[in-house]
């Protein structure tokens, strides 16, 4: 049950990750900005915000479930 939080966690930071764009150069991340709408922009902040949040949460279970062994 642990690693299926950590696995659940990590898969949540990772997609956090990609819907910010976390991983472009400078270059590209002006490029994305410039290009997409602002309601497109606010959608892509509120799937990575959730999706960190989900994260910390899984994590938070896996620290507890880990804690308590």
């Amino acid at each position: 049950m642990f690693q299926l939080f950590i696995y659940i966690g990590c898969a949540f930071i990772l997609i956090s990750g990609v819907a910010l764009g976390a991983w472009t150069t400078p270059e590209q991340q002006r490029r994305n900005f410039n290009s997409e709408q602002p309601s497109d922009r606010r959608t892509r902040n509120k799937v990575a915000t959730w999706s960190f949040v989900l994260a910390l949460i899984c994590l938070a279970i896996a620290g507890m479930i880990n804690w308590l062994e």
